[in-house]
């Protein structure tokens, strides 16, 4: 008994000894700790203090000067860069009416396309003026202005000459549809009139002078006289059977006839079949060229269309002549202004644009997030596109076809 007492008194002795020894250790680890946990968030901090006085930065100057900083990108008509320096264009035109009707003073310079939206993004410029397309993705980035300009997106691709259109329309669907509804209806004519006729009519039939092999393209022939070249003459079979039929079908064969020919006339016409690519569904199929940054590419690489980036229409436009691409995806309205000037030109003459018009665009004028008067921009910009000063401007580049 005496034993154990001895033993716990020990015990609570060398705890006391031991306890100020733990008690500083359990303090030493949680200092460690905390200043582990104090260092990796003063390092968030700085890097978000750095970008922060990086943006601040970048609005010093425009705070200081009140200036607002432009970056335009080349893109006609919307934006044209002249031998001068001087730049204009539709959505030019537009930010200068907007800026003189807001007393605002602004410096333009010249961008790429990604780099106009990118620095407006980063602070780096206030507004971007191109043929931009607002879209959700971009918008996590940049403020867009009300919609100024509608468009969609067209193909352009290489003319087909005459040969290859007939040689397209004998490989198309329908051609083929017709020949083989041709083969059947004559081999089913032969068939009737055969064992209508062909033991007592030696007229049309040879009977047993000839093998049945040739008796069986006798028979055919037939047939497909009384299908492609119309109605014989009704007295010329023998039983009663087969001249009703040959009446029946005399005025069968001429509306068919009619039918086909109508149907052969309308594939030459429309040009059906006259382009490589016949819709746009079939992109997948084909090299395709876009403009490097915008929607088009972007609808490109969801759609699983193999595509090669260009930095310009025009650079896109000489991949199709040079037979780098098989075609290109950019919008139609830049499609309808430029490739009608550059063939007036006698460049490019081998292009068309096709009619298939897919992909709504919506164009807009970037705003930095950092701007202040956006809401003004807006309002201004609603007002211009009301006057007939703009309807002009449009009709400058497109005559009638993008008024409103």
């Amino acid at each position: 008994m005496m034993d154990r007492r001895y033993k716990d008194i020990c015990y609570v002795l060398v705890y006391m000894r031991l306890k100020p020894v733990l008690v500083l250790m359990m303090a030493s680890v949680g200092l460690i700790l905390s200043y582990v946990s104090y260092a990796n968030e003063s390092d968030f901090n700085v890097a978000d203090q750095e970008l922060f006085n990086k943006q601040e930065q970048s609005h010093k100057q425009k705070r200081n000067t009140d200036e607002v900083r432009v970056g335009a990108a080349e893109c006609p008509p919307f934006v044209f860069y002249e031998e001068d320096g001087s730049v204009t264009g539709l959505t030019v035109y537009l930010w200068k009416q907007i800026a003189k009707n807001l007393n605002l003073k602004y410096t333009i310079e010249r961008t790429s396309f990604p780099e106009h939206l990118e620095y407006a993004g980063e602070g780096r410029i206030d507004i971007g003026l191109s043929c931009t397309s607002i879209s959700a993705s971009r918008a996590q980035s940049v403020y867009f202005s009300y919609p100024f300009f509608e468009t969609y997106v067209s193909i352009v691709t290489e003319k087909s000459d005459t040969w290859e259109q007939i040689l397209a329309l004998f490989k198309s669907n329908q051609f083929s549809s017709i020949v083989l509804l041709l083969f059947c209806l004559s081999i089913a004519v032969s068939i009737v009139f055969y064992f209508l006729e062909h033991n007592i009519n030696d007229k049309i039939y040879a009977m047993d002078k000839l093998g049945w092999f040739k008796r069986i393209i006798e028979a055919f022939i037939l047939g497909l006289l009384f299908i492609t070249k119309g109605p014989f003459n009704y007295y010329e079979f023998k039983t009663l059977t087969g001249r009703v039929l040959a009446v029946l079908l005399g005025v069968f064969s001429t509306l068919f006839l009619a039918s086909i020919t109508a149907l052969m006339a309308s594939i030459l016409i429309t040009g059906i079949q006259s382009h490589r690519i016949r819709n746009v569904s079939e992109l997948a199929n084909f090299r395709i060229a876009v403009h490097a940054g915008t929607t088009n590419e972007a609808y490109a690489k969801s759609k699983g269309i193999s595509y090669i980036p260009y930095e310009s229409t025009l650079e896109q436009y000489h991949a199709v002549e040079v037979g780098v691409v098989d075609a290109i995806i950019t919008d139609d309205a830049i499609n309808r202004y430029l490739l009608p000037r550059e063939q007036l030109s006698r460049k490019f003459e081998n292009l068309e644009i096709l009619p298939h018009q897919f992909l709504r665009q919506n164009i807009g004028i970037v705003i930095s997030k950092f701007f202040k008067k956006r809401d003004e921009l807006n309002v201004e910009l609603l007002r211009i596109r009301e006057t007939s000063e703009w309807e002009e401007q449009k009709r400058k580049y497109y005559g009638e076809a993008y008024l409103n």
